[in-house]
C-alpha cells in the first residue's frame, strides 16, 4: 500500500496548528491519535502563543523538542539555560513568562517548572506547550491581615503574662513562641535554658532532649514531636512555666548625677530584646531617650510617649492619632539643669511615662523651689568628695542649695540662665582656670585665674566676684 502522508492545519487547538501523521497504514498512529485526543480536550483552555513539535532525523527518529512561534522556531538543545535558548526574547516580549525552572538533560528530556517531559512520552508536546504558556500566579498575592492574639489575650499582655505557643515546622520539628506583650521570642527545644535564664519561662527541674529532636521529657514527662504531643506541651508550658512578669528594679529607670554630662545626669535602664536583658547605661542624650521610646526595641514607655531634649528643657509630649504632638497637662515641661536626680528620676519613672507602674493617679512629683526664684549667693569651695576639682554651691532665695562642678559649661548654663545682672558677661576659660567678668558698658573687665590647688583667699575673691555679679533677688526671672 502507499504512504500516505496528510498534513492537516485545519484543526485548531486555541490558534495552535496540529499535524497529524498518516504513516503505511488508513489508521491513525498512536502518536497521532494521542495528539488529536489531547488537542480536542484542551479546545477551551485559554490560547496558547507558543507550539511544540518534535524534530524528527531522516529515519524519522525524534532527536529534540523545538518552541514555534509564528516564523520563529527555537531549538530545546541539551546542556543551554533558558536566558540562551530563549533567543528571540518572548519573555522580554511578553509573550510568555519565564519558567520557574528549566533545564535539557542529554537525552532531549526537558525539566520544567519540576516537571519532567521524555521525547518517548506520547503527550510530551502538549505537555511541554502546557508548561511553557502557563500563567504564574503572581508572588506578592494579598493576604488578610494576621491577627496574633484573640481579644481575650489583651488582658494578658497588659499584664505581663508570659504567653507559649507551640508548633511544629516544615521538618517536624517543634519549636516555641513566647511572647510578653510586644515581644516576641521563637527558638527550638534546645533554647529552652536560655527563655529560663532571661525569665521568660520558670525554670523546670530537669530538661532532656532527644539528640535527634523526636521528644522532650519535661520534669519526668515526656512529649513526642508531633501533633498532639506539641498541643499537650503548650498546655503544660501555660500552666506551669509561664511567668509573669512584674516591674522591678530591672525595669527601673534609674537616673544619678554626672557633672561631665551635658545635661549633668547618666541614666540607666534595662530592656529585654530578642528575648535577652540588656542594659543601658551612658550620660543622659537624645539617643538614649530615643531608644527608650522605641516600641520595636524597648516596653519601657507607654505607646505615643515622646521624650525630647530641647535644652535646658526635657520636653514631655503625647503622640496624637494624627500625627502630631501634644503636651500632657499633668506633666509640665522639665527644666533639667534645676532638679536633682531623685526629681528627674521620678518624672521619667510616672504612670503617665513607664508602663507597668502602680498607683495610676500618682501627682507629679514637686519642682525645688529653685525652679520659681533666683539665686542670693554663690560660693566657690573645693569639691567635698575630691579636693582636685572646684565645685560650686548655688545658694537659692527660696531655700535649697545647688551643687555642680566648676566648669566651662556650668558657668555658661548661669549665664544663659539669666542669674547675672544684663550688663555683665560672666564666663570661665576652656581649661576652666581664669574666671572672667565684663562689663559691657564700661567694658572694665575682672580676671582671676583659679586651679585646684588654689588658696582659700582666691575661692573666697572669686565668691565675692560672682555674689557680686548676680541680680537682685526682685528682678531675678520667674
Amino acid at each position: 500500500m502507499k504512504e500516505l502522508v496528510l498534513l492537516t492545519t485545519g484543526l485548531i487547538a486555541g490558534g495552535v496548528g496540529v499535524y497529524l501523521d498518516w504513516t503505511g497504514s488508513p489508521g491513525l498512529t498512536l502518536l497521532g491519535l494521542s495528539v488529536a485526543l489531547a488537542t480536542v480536550a484542551t479546545a477551551g483552555a485559554p490560547p496558547r502563543r507558543v507550539a511544540v513539535r518534535r524534530h524528527l532525523d531522516p529515519s524519522g527518529k525524534a532527536q529534540y523538542y523545538t518552541l514555534i512561534h509564528g516564523e520563529e522556531t527555537v531549538a530545546l538543545e541539551p546542556g543551554k539555560p533558558w536566558v540562551k535558548t530563549d533567543t528571540f526574547k518572548w519573555v522580554t516580549r511578553g509573550l510568555i513568562e519565564e519558567p520557574q525552572s528549566f533545564q535539557v538533560l542529554a537525552g532531549g528530556t526537558v525539566e520544567i517548572n519540576a516537571e519532567r517531559i521524555s521525547l518517548d512520552d506520547l503527550a510530551g508536546e502538549t505537555k511541554l506547550e502546557t508548561q511553557i504558556n502557563k500563567h504564574h500566579p503572581p508572588s506578592l498575592a494579598h493576604k488578610p491581615p494576621v491577627i496574633p492574639f484573640k481579644l481575650a489575650d489583651l488582658e494578658e499582655m497588659e499584664t505581663g503574662k508570659v504567653r507559649f505557643r507551640v508548633k511544629l515546622d516544615h521538618l517536624g520539628h517543634i519549636m516555641i513562641e513566647c511572647t510578653r506583650g510586644h515581644e516576641r521570642v521563637e527558638t527550638g527545644l534546645r533554647g529552652l535554658p536560655a527563655l529560663a535564664q532571661n525569665g521568660l519561662m520558670i525554670k523546670p527541674g530537669s530538661v532532656h532532649v532527644d539528640p535527634l529532636q523526636r521528644s522532650i521529657e519535661l520534669d519526668g514527662v515526656r512529649f513526642e514531636c508531633n501533633a498532639e504531643g506539641a498541643r499537650l506541651f503548650e498546655e503544660i508550658l501555660n500552666q506551669r512555666y509561664a511567668p509573669t512578669l512584674k516591674p522591678d528594679d530591672t525595669t527601673h529607670i534609674s537616673v544619678r548625677e554626672n557633672a561631665a554630662s551635658a545635661t549633668g545626669f547618666d541614666i540607666d535602664f534595662t530592656t529585654l530584646q530578642a528575648g535577652a536583658r540588656l542594659r543601658i547605661h551612658g550620660h543622659l542624650t537624645q539617643d538614649k531617650l530615643n531608644l527608650m521610646q522605641d516600641p520595636q526595641r524597648c516596653d519601657l514607655l507607654h505607646p505615643g510617649i515622646v521624650l525630647r531634649l530641647s535644652p535646658p528643657h526635657l520636653l514631655i509630649r503625647r503622640r496624637r492619632p494624627d500625627g502630631g504632638e501634644e503636651p500632657i497637662a499633668e506633666l509640665p515641661d522639665v527644666h533639667y539643669l534645676r532638679v536633682q536626680a531623685a526629681q528627674l528620676q521620678q518624672i521619667l519613672n510616672h504612670p503617665l511615662v513607664r508602663r507597668g507602674t502602680d498607683h495610676a493617679e500618682q501627682p507629679m512629683p514637686p519642682l525645688p523651689a529653685q525652679a520659681a526664684a533666683g539665686l542670693e549667693g554663690i560660693r566657690v569651695v573645693h569639691n567635698p568628695q575630691n579636693r582636685l576639682f572646684l565645685w560650686l554651691e548655688c545658694h537659692h532665695a527660696g531655700g535649697g542649695n545647688e551643687g555642680k562642678a566648676f566648669t566651662h559649661h556650668n558657668v555658661a548654663d548661669l549665664q544663659h540662665r539669666g542669674v547675672f545682672r544684663e550688663h555683665l558677661d560672666v564666663s570661665l576659660s576652656i581649661d576652666n582656670h581664669r574666671l572672667s567678668i565684663l562689663n559691657l558698658q564700661t567694658r572694665e573687665e575682672q580676671v582671676l585665674t583659679l586651679a585646684s590647688e588654689s588658696g582659700e583667699a582666691d575661692l573666697a575673691r572669686a565668691t565675692d566676684m560672682l555674689t557680686a555679679a548676680l541680680k537682685p533677688i526682685e528682678t531675678s526671672p520667674a
